[in-house]
């Protein structure tokens, strides 16, 4: 276990300042390294995220994005996937944000793949996980926040959409 809190906090402490998109591009691989990993440990140890087995030596923090004073902890695997997706989601949506202004119809596919994976995580997040995170007091992470990001990133995808085709 003290290993893989290791390879957590290596992952989950990256930081950065106006982000380009070369950085952006080398942040997610490794986000979604972790996330693959999160999953698979969830499948492992047979967590159900509505009966989510405790396992006292996981101790997972994050932190409000907006209020970085407040911090929510639990042991259950599930608040770190969900968390983890906001995260990814956040960094795809950049990036199609990013693609989006570059004038190439390459660069425009390509930030309506990353505004879909966006998309995908955020839905992902309101419909599967966010029971369990009703009352963490996030307001990064509350419903109509998530809705608010899907509708962004759909957005973002008809943009380069009609960019494209006219």
């Amino acid at each position: 276990m003290a290993k893989i809190t290791q390879v957590r906090n290596k992952v989950t402490c990256l930081s950065y300042d106006e982000p380009t998109l070369e950085l952006v591009n080398k942040y997610i691989p490794a986000v979604e390294l972790y996330v693959k990993f999160a999953l698979l440990l969830s499948k492992h140890l047979n967590w159900n995220k509505d009966f989510g087995q405790i396992v006292d030596d996981i101790k997972i923090v994050w932190y409000d994005s907006f209020n970085p004073q407040l911090k929510f902890m639990k042991n259950d695997i599930h608040f770190d996937i969900f968390c983890c997706f906001y995260n990814l989601g956040i960094m795809y949506f950049y990036k199609a944000v990013l693609l989006s202004t570059e004038e190439l119809n390459n660069a425009r596919k390509d930030s309506m793949k990353c505004a879909m994976n966006a998309y995908y995580l955020f839905n992902r997040m309101r419909t599967y996980y966010y029971s369990g995170f009703v009352n963490t007091g996030f307001s990064d992470t509350d419903y109509s926040h998530l809705e608010l990001l899907e509708s962004l990133a759909q957005g973002v995808f008809y943009k380069n959409l009609f960019n494209i085709c006219k």
